[in-house]
C-alpha cells in the first residue's frame, strides 16, 4: 500500500529519540514493528523488524553511551488486554540489538503468544545502561546484566515506570491504584498513595510523568468513573505517603477512553507546563490549575490539527517548545509549544486494516475499512488513496454487477451505501453489530445481503435500503460473530456467535444447532466458508490459544466435525478463502501470517514468502488476475500470486492471431500438442492490455496426445488494439493462462509495444511497423522479483 493516506496511516505506541541527536528517532508501532527517521521524520524505513516474533512494539530503549545497543519490549500494551475488542500481539519478550537494529536477539522473557504476557514500559538506567527497569502485567522486573537475566521486584499490574531524570535511584511507577517509589533502583518499592479505587481496571490506565525541571514534581493521571480528581501531582516526589493535590481535571478536553490512552508528558524545562492527551490534547502552564485545547481533530483545514487517539506524548530532550504526539493516525510534532503540528507519518507503513473488497472490474482499485483511519480506496493507476469514510472502517463491499455501488461498514453499526462510486453516500444501517462485523452479498444475488448484528443474522433483499433488514435468526441466535452463505444453494446459510453455530437448510426458516463437535469451550469461532460446491461442506476457524483447535471442518452440514487443524501453530485463526473450482484450496489469516492447504494435503503449509510476520485479519481474492490479497492489521495491504497446483490441462505450441480484413474479425489460432484432462479455453481479451474479460469459450479435447488445432473469429474488433490471451481451464477448476498476443485493427504507428507473458518468463516486445534506422540501448533492472528491461 501507498506510504500515504488522508486520514492516517495507523497507531504508533512508543517513540525513542536517539541520544545526542534530535534528528534521529525510533518509533513502535502497535502491530507494525519498528521505523527509523534519521531527518526529523520526513522520511522513515523499517528497522528490519519485520520478522520478529511479536510485530506489536510497547516499549523501545536505547543506551545513551553505545547508540549501536537497542532494546524493544514486544507486545500491544494498549489493546492487547485479554476480552479487549481490537486484536494486538502479545508479547514474544524483550529483543535486543548490538548493531543499530539491523539485527535482533532475544534478550530475556522468551514467551509465547498463548501466555498472554503484556510489557507496558521498558526503561534503561543513564549511566549504567546494563541495568533495565520493566512495567508489565506481571510486576515491575529488573535485569542488571543487559537483559539476559530478571528478576521480579514488586508483583502486580503496573502501567508506567519512570526514572528520577537526576538520580537514577529514585524510580516511580504506576499501577491502578497510584504511584510507587523505589530509592535503590528498582529492587524494593514502596505504594505511595493517589487516591485511586483499589480495584484493578476501574481506573483504567494510571501513568506517571516527570521532569528533570523540577525532580520534586511528580504527575499521575488516571481515570475512573464519576470521578473529578484524576489529575494528582505529588509535590514530595512521593516521599511522604498520600502526600498529593487534586488538580482541575482536563478529562473534559482531553476526552481520554482509560485503558487505551491516558497519556501526559511535562516539559523537561518548565515543571509547570504539563500536556494530557485522550481523544485530543489538553495543556496547563501553571501545573494542572488551568486547561486549554492543545489540538483540534476534526478540522483538518486547522494549524493546530492532527488525528485522534493520543497514545504518548514526547518532549524533545531540553526543548519545551518541540514535542511529538503519537496516536491512532501516526505521529505529528509541534515546534511552538502546540500551537501548530504538522504530520510526519508519510512514509509509515503501518495501517491496522481490518477487511478488503476488490473491485471486481479493476484489479488496480482496492477497498479497506482500517483501524480508526476509515474506509479506503485505492486506485494504483495513479498510487492515490481516498477516504470515503470517516471513523473506524470495517468490511467493505463492492457490487460485483456494478462497481458504481459501494458499502461501508463503521462500529456499531454504522453502515452507509453509494451508487455513484462513492462520490456520495447515505445511511444503510442494519441494526447494532459487534466490533467488526460480518457482511456479504449472497454469491449469487448482489441485492440480497446479509450481516451479523447483535439481534441476530439479519437480511435484506433490496440492496441493503435503510430499514428493509430483516432478522432471520432472533430467535435461534443473537451476537452474530461469523455467517457463510452456500454458493451451491443458497437455502444452506451457516451462522455462528463466539460459542454456538447453527445452520438452515430452507433459508432461514429453520435453524439447527451444530456446535456439539466444536471446541467452544476453549476457543472462540472466528470465521466460517462454505464449498461454493457442496453445501453440506463447510469449515469453522478459531481464535484464541487452544492448542490444536484451529480449524474444523464438516462434510455432513455441521452434524458432524473433522479437526482440520493439522500443526498450525497456537495461534489465532483469524479468517479463511476458499478458491473456486478448486480441490478444497484454501488459505487462513492468523496473527502470524497465511497458511495454504487443497484436499491433497496432508496438512496446513506456510505462504508467507515476503510477507512480514503480521496480523492477517482478512483474505480476498481477485479473481481476474488471480491474486490473493491480505488485509494485515499493523503493515497495510499485500497481495500475491495464487497456488497453481497439478499439470498443465496442454501443452501449448503457438498463440497466434490477425485481423482479417475481409470478414472485418480477428482471427485467433492455437495449437496443443498434447492434452491432459482438460475441460475448455476461455478466450480473454481486453482493450488496453491490463484489464481482461471472457468473451467466449471454446471446448478442447480432453485428453490426448496428438496434435490439436483450434481457432476463434472475434467479431467486436473495434478501432485500435486488442489484446487477447487464453485460460486453460482443466476438468478440476484448474486454470493457467497463455502468454499475450496483440491484433491491429487499423492505422499505422511507429510504437513499441511491451506486455506480459502470465505463463512465460519471458517478457515480449513486438513493434507495430517495421522501423529503420533506429539506435537503441538497454537498461536491466529487477524490481520486486520482476525483471524489467528498456533497451
Amino acid at each position: 500500500m501507498p506510504a500515504k493516506a488522508y486520514g492516517g496511516m495507523g497507531r504508533v505506541d512508543c517513540m525513542a529519540i536517539m541520544p545526542g541527536n534530535n534528528n534521529t528517532l525510533l518509533i513502535g508501532a502497535a502491530c507494525g514493528g519498528v521505523w527509523k527517521s534519521t531527518d526529523g521524520g520526513q522520511t522513515w524505513s523499517v528497522l528490519n523488524t519485520d520478522q520478529l516474533p511479536s510485530l506489536s512494539i510497547t516499549s523501545i530503549c536505547i543506551d545513551p553511551l553505545n547508540t549501536n545497543n537497542i532494546y524493544l519490549a514486544t507486545g500491544d500494551h494498549f489493546t492487547g488486554i485479554p476480552g479487549s475488542l481490537k486484536p494486538g500481539h502479545y508479547s514474544a519478550g524483550i529483543y535486543k540489538s548490538n548493531d543499530g537494529g539491523q539485527t535482533w536477539v532475544l534478550a530475556g522473557f522468551p514467551s509465547a503468544q498463548s501466555q498472554q504476557f503484556i510489557p507496558q514500559q521498558l526503561i534503561i538506567d543513564p549511566l549504567t545502561p546494563s541495568t533495565l527497569l520493566l512495567a508489565a502485567n506481571t510486576g515491575i522486573w529488573k535485569s542488571i546484566d543487559s537483559g539476559t537475566n530478571w528478576s521480579l521486584q514488586q508483583a502486580g499490574f503496573f502501567y508506567s515506570i519512570e526514572f528520577n531524570p537526576l538520580n537514577r535511584q529514585v524510580v516511580f511507577a504506576t499501577d491502578w491504584q497510584g504511584l510507587w517509589r523505589s530509592n535503590n533502583n528498582g529492587a524494593s518499592w514502596v505504594y505511595r498513595g493517589g487516591g485511586y479505587p483499589n480495584s484493578f481496571g476501574v481506573a483504567g490506565r494510571v501513568t506517571v510523568a516527570v521532569t528533570p525541571a523540577d525532580t520534586n514534581m511528580v504527575y499521575t493521571w488516571g481515570k475512573f468513573t464519576n470521578a473529578t480528581t484524576r489529575l494528582k501531582k505529588f509535590s514530595n516526589a512521593g516521599n511522604t505517603f498520600n502526600a498529593f493535590v487534586n488538580m482541575t481535571d482536563p478529562y473534559t478536553i482531553a476526552q481520554p477512553y482509560g485503558y487505551v490512552d491516558m497519556a501526559i508528558a511535562v516539559s523537561p524545562i518548565n515543571a509547570q507546563q504539563v500536556m494530557v492527551g485522550g481523544i485530543t490534547t489538553a495543556k496547563s502552564t501553571d501545573g494542572g490549575t488551568t486547561w486549554v485545547q492543545a489540538s483540534d481533530f476534526v478540522n483538518d483545514l486547522l494549524p493546530n490539527y492532527f488525528h485522534c487517539d493520543v497514545k504518548k506524548i514526547v518532549f524533545e530532550p531540553g526543548n519545551g517548545n518541540k514535542l511529538y504526539a503519537l496516536h491512532d493516525g501516526g505521529i505529528d510534532v509541534s515546534t511552538d509549544n502546540s500551537v501548530t503540528w504538522n504530520s510526519i507519518s508519510n512514509g509509515l507503513q503501518i495501517t491496522e486494516i481490518y477487511k478488503v473488497a476488490s473491485d471486481p472490474s479493476n484489479p488496480d482499485v482496492i477497498y479497506y475499512g482500517a483501524q480508526d483511519n476509515g474506509t479506503n480506496r485505492w486506485n494504483d493507476t495513479n498510487d492515490s488513496i481516498v477516504m470515503l469514510v470517516g471513523g473506524d472502517g470495517f468490511q467493505p463491499l463492492v457490487d460485483p454487477n456494478n462497481p458504481l455501488v459501494i458499502f461501508t461498514s463503521a462500529q456499531i453499526g454504522t453502515f452507509k451505501k453509494s451508487i455513484d462510486g462513492g462520490i456520495n453516500f447515505f445511511s444503510a444501517s442494519p441494526g447494532q453489530t459487534l466490533w467488526n462485523p460480518p457482511f456479504k452479498f449472497n454469491p449469487l444475488n448482489s441485492q440480497t445481503m446479509y450481516v451479523g448484528c447483535v439481534a441476530g443474522l439479519k437480511k435484506s433483499i433490496v440492496g441493503g435500503t435503510q430499514g428493509s433488514y430483516v432478522n432471520m435468526t432472533a430467535n435461534s441466535l443473537i451476537f452474530i460473530k461469523a455467517f457463510d452463505v452456500s454458493k451451491a444453494d443458497t437455502n444452506f446459510q451457516y451462522a455462528a456467535s463466539i460459542d454456538t453455530m447453527i445452520r438452515t437448510t430452507n433459508n432461514g426458516a429453520n435453524w439447527t444447532i451444530i456446535t456439539p463437535g466444536l471446541p467452544v469451550s476453549a476457543a472462540a469461532i472466528s470465521y466460517i466458508t462454505c464449498s461454493p460446491s457442496n453445501p453440506n461442506k463447510v469449515w469453522v476457524t478459531f481464535s484464541g490459544y487452544s492448542a490444536g483447535n484451529k480449524v474444523y471442518m464438516s462434510n455432513d452440514g455441521g452434524s458432524n466435525w473433522i479437526n482440520y487443524s493439522g500443526t498450525l501453530p497456537n495461534i489465532p485463526v483469524n479468517c479463511m478463502v476458499y478458491l473456486e473450482g478448486s480441490n478444497d484450496e484454501m488459505y487462513i489469516g492468523t496473527d502470524f501470517g497465511v497458511f495454504y492447504r487443497n484436499a491433497l494435503l496432508p496438512d496446513w503449509i506456510s505462504y508467507n514468502t515476503g510477507l512480514p510476520n503480521v496480523i492477517v485479519g482478512h483474505l480476498d481474492i481477485h479473481y481476474n488476475t488471480m491474486k490473493l490479497r491480505a488485509g494485515t492489521y499493523g503493515r497495510g495491504l499485500w497481495e500475491t500470486n495464487l497456488v497453481i497446483t497439478g499439470t498443465l490441462p496442454v501443452e501449448l505450441l503457438s498463440f497466434t492471431g490477425y485481423h482479417n480484413t475481409t470478414s472485418n474479425t480477428n482471427d485467433l489460432q492455437w495449437t496443443t500438442t498434447s492434452e491432459t484432462n482438460c475441460n475448455y479455453f476461455d478466450v480473454m481479451k481486453s482493450n488496453d492490455s491490463k484489464y481482461f474479460s471472457s468473451i467466449a469459450r471454446v471446448n478442447c479435447a480432453g485428453n490426448s496426445n496428438q496434435v490439436k488445432n483450434y481457432s476463434y473469429s472475434d467479431q467486436e474488433t473495434g478501432s485500435g488494439i486488442s489484446y487477447y490471451y487464453l485460460q486453460q481451464v482443466d476438468f478440476d477448476g484448474q486454470s493457467v493462462p497463455s502468454n499475450i498476443i496483440f491484433i491491429r485493427t487499423n492505422g499505422d504507428e511507429n510504437t513499441l509495444s511491451l506486455f506480459p507473458n502470465p505463463a512465460s518468463d519471458l517478457i515480449q516486445f513486438q513493434f507495430l511497423r517495421q522501423m529503420r534506422c533506429m539506435k537503441w540501448s538497454y537498461l536491466m533492472l529487477w524490481v520486486d522479483k520482476l525483471k524489467y528491461i528498456r533497451q
